[in-house]
Order: structure tokens, then C-alpha cells, then sequence
């Protein structure tokens, strides 16, 4: 022990620092983790989330259509972990063991990513849902015919008509004028009519005008065919439809939460996050840094392990990271949403489809690609206020002597921050996680 105590300095309540035998023990050597109450996400699982994410943006940079389907998957994925996650801060409020930035943490990542794979899903959605059942919702079609088919019905009227008229009036007046004038009688229907063309006959000069008369006509019954038999597909789209804007309301929610939560975090002072190790157990009390720091032992929620509190700066930086990226991210989202309205699928710009999250594609990959290097940073660092080598304070209360043993704490890896995340994600599960 390299710190010079008095004998009655207080190693923990109503046990003095001379309490404790001089002569040391080596501890084996063991790593220190994040307590789930402060758990971080670990590299590992947001390089998967990387690995789906790219592909997604891919496939809607180039087959729209394709990527529908999985944005609302990773949507769905990413709603649910993070109300999964959220519920750890019910526990920890439970047990008096909250931190300040939990919900940010826990909550932050799937919503910064899950949130722009679902605006182009809803855009999209709608306009095909809308497109599709356009013949069942607009006024004017129960009839099976189009709004405006009225007017087209006189103008198609005027002209055949028109076209009748010049065929069977030899002098060039037609009916109307006749009757008018009323001085000479109706011509006599012409002695040898025009025998209908079959359609094979290719010899027989058609009036142009008859032909674009009876087009109008097929291509009008087809629509009310059309109009009569609704798409097939009509109520899977409003279904998608539906589905994409609930699930747009529930990250748009979780995202103005977190960036709410993560500012109100970075007004806390002296932020205390607990790291804990296996070797912070068996009767210890208290632990000592290479600097005579001094920390007592606390309670862990997992199971085997004790904790020290120290100071959360690793968190305040995660929380004022949080707070910047959400920022950009509703911006980018708002600005892709508009963007999107405003032009169709043949838009381009250079040869490049505007109708695409452009915005929030590029800031998922950056803040995918950010979370990688410093879960990876984190991993391999002590956390601010321990040192390699520790003193570890223990005593039995039968024992009238305490003992103290020499340690060595590792980082954490990714092994420990594994187990603190999953811990802090599941812990709501119960029995079904712990075997409890």
C-alpha cells in the first residue's frame, strides 16, 4: 500500500484504514466493465447494423421498389430495441440505481438509425397506395366512370356527330341546319352504304377520324373495366402504407425524446457512472488507485460483481455526441421528406435520382462508421479516475483484521462491454435472461 493513511482514516463506514493488516496479497488479474446502468453500445453489434444498413442504402439508390420492405424491417428492428432499452430505466429507477444518461444511451442509436430508412418508405407508400385505390375513393367513380367523364362523353358525342354527318349527308349540310332553314327536306340515306371493314382487310381505306373515335371508345371501356376490378395489390399497399406511418410517428417520437433527455443530461454536474469487476467482491469494502484515489464498493445489478463509482466522462462526451447527432439527423430527415414531395421518380440531377434520403442515408453510414471507432476506443481504455493497479480493501465481519490484496484491472474489451450492454438490454426480462 503506497498511500500513507492515517490509522483512522475511513476506508468505509465504521471501518478505519487501521483496521487492515499490513502485509499484502496479490489479487489475479481481471478486467473492469460498465455497469448496465452505464453500458455503452459495443462495436461489434453496430458494425452488423452497418453491414445491413449500407446494402439498404444501395438498393434504394438503385431498385426503389426492393427496398421498401427491408427499410420497414429495420424500422420495425429498431423501434423495438429501443423501447426494449428503455425499459432498463424502469428497473433502475426501481432500484435507486439511474444514471442521468441512461435513456439517452440506450435509446439514441436505433432511433438516429432506424429514423431516416422510414422516410422514404412512407413517401413512397403513399403515393402507391394512393395511385392504386385512386379508382374507390375518388368522388365520381362508384359509377364506374372517371370524375370528368361527362365532358368527354359530349366531346366524344360532337364528334361522331360530326363524323356521321359529313357520311351521310351528301350536300354537307346536316340535320340542325335543315330544320332551321326548313325549306328542303332530309336527304335520302346514300343507296349503297359502306360495308363494315373486317379487321383482317387490309385494302380498305378507313376514315382516320372514325378509327380515332372508336380508339377513345375502347380505350374508355378498358378504364371502366379497370375501375370496376380494383388493383390486387390496392390493400397491400395501404397496409404498407399504414404500417410506415406508425412506425414514423414512434421514431420520431423516440427521437425528440432522446434529444430532449441527452441535453437535459449534459446540464448535470459531477455525472458518476458505475465500473465494476469481478475482483470487487469477497467481503471488499474498498478500492484504492495507483494515485490513493479512494472508492468504496457498491452493489452491482448483475450478479458476482461489485462496483465503484467513478467519474461519467466517457457518458457526458456520449451525451453531448447524442445531442449534435440528432440535431443533424431531424434536420437532414425533414429536409429528405421535403426534397421528396417535391420531385417525382424521374428527377434527376447529373444523372442522379433525386427522389432518394440522400441526407439521411450519408449521416446514418457517418454516425454507423463514428459509433464503430469509439466503441472501439472505449474497449481498450481504462475509464477516467482508476489506474492499472488497485488496492483492494476486504474484511469479514466475524474478522477483527481486514486484509488487502494487489490488483491488476484490464479494459474492459469487447467481452465486457458485451456483457454489460446485453445486461442492461434484457434485464427487464427477468428470469427468462438470468434463469432466476
Amino acid at each position: 500500500m503506497s498511500c500513507n493513511w492515517p490509522d483512522d482514516f475511513e476506508i468505509s463506514p465504521n471501518v478505519t484504514y487501521g483496521s487492515f493488516e499490513p502485509i499484502g496479497e496479490v489479487c489475479p488479474a481481471t478486467y473492469i466493465r460498465p455497469d448496465p446502468g452505464g453500458s455503452m453500445m459495443p462495436w461489434l453489434p453496430t458494425l452488423i447494423l452497418l453491414f445491413f444498413h449500407l446494402p439498404a442504402c444501395i438498393i434504394r439508390a438503385v431498385r426503389w421498389e426492393s427496398a421498401q420492405y427491408l427499410a420497414l424491417g429495420l424500422a420495425l428492428l429498431g423501434v423495438a430495441l429501443t423501447i426494449q432499452a428503455y425499459l432498463i430505466v424502469l428497473i433502475l429507477e426501481k432500484h435507486d440505481e439511474r444514471r442521468d444518461w441512461v435513456p439517452r444511451r440506450k435509446g439514441d442509436l436505433p432511433v438516429r438509425r432506424g429514423g431516416e430508412v422510414l422516410w422514404d418508405a412512407v413517401v413512397k407508400a403513399w403515393r402507391q397506395t394512393r395511385q392504386k385505390m385512386a379508382q374507390n375513393l375518388l368522388p365520381g367513380r362508384k359509377s364506374g366512370r372517371d370524375p370528368v367523364g361527362d365532358d368527354t362523353e359530349i366531346e366524344m358525342d360532337d364528334r361522331r356527330d360530326s363524323i356521321l354527318g359529313d357520311d351521310q349527308h351528301a350536300n354537307g349540310q346536316n340535320v340542325n341546319d335543315l330544320e332551321a332553314q326548313n325549306a328542303q327536306p332530309v336527304a335520302d340515306p346514300p343507296a349503297n352504304p359502306v360495308p363494315a371493314r373486317h379487321p383482317d382487310d387490309e385494302n380498305v381505306n378507313a376514315d382516320p377520324d372514325i378509327e380515332a373515335a372508336v380508339a377513345v371508345a375502347d380505350n374508355n371501356n378498358n378504364e371502366v373495366e379497370e375501375e370496376d376490378n380494383p388493383h390486387p395489390d390496392a390493400l397491400r399497399y395501404a397496409f404498407v402504407a399504414l404500417i410506415a406511418a406508425i412506425l414514423l410517428l414512434a421514431l420520431l417520437t423516440l427521437q425528440i425524446y432522446a434529444l430532449y433527455a441527452s441535453i437535459t443530461g449534459l446540464h448535470k454536474k459531477d455525472l458518476k457512472v458505475n465500473w465494476c469487476s469481478p475482483s470487487f467482491r469477497d467481503f471488499a469494502l474498498a478500492v484504492s488507485t495507483g494515485n490513493c484515489q479512494h472508492y468504496p464498493v457498491l452493489p452491482s445489478s448483475s450478479n458476482g460483481i461489485g462496483c465503484i463509482a467513478l467519474p461519467g466522462t466517457q457518458q457526458t462526451d456520449w451525451l453531448r455526441g447524442t445531442a449534435i447527432a440528432l440535431t443533424v439527423a431531424l434536420f437532414c430527415q425533414t429536409a429528405d421528406w421535403v426534397l421528396m414531395m417535391c420531385t417525382n421518380s424521374e428527377s434527376r440531377w447529373r444523372g442522379v435520382k433525386f427522389q432518394r434520403p440522400w441526407l439521411t442515408m450519408a449521416a446514418g453510414v457517418i454516425v454507423l462508421v463514428v459509433l464503430i471507432y469509439a466503441g472501439r476506443v472505449n474497449a481498450n481504455e481504462l475509464p477516467e479516475g482508476v489506474t492499472r493497479t488497485v488496492w483492494i480493501y476486504r474484511k469479514e465481519e466475524s474478522s477483527a483484521l481486514g486484509r488487502v490484496c494487489k490488483g491488476e484491472l484490464d479494459p474492459p474489451g469487447l467481452r465486457g462491454t458485451m456483457i454489460g450492454y446485453m445486461d442492461g438490454l434484457f434485464q427487464s426480462w427477468g428470469g427468462v435472461y438470468d434463469g432466476h
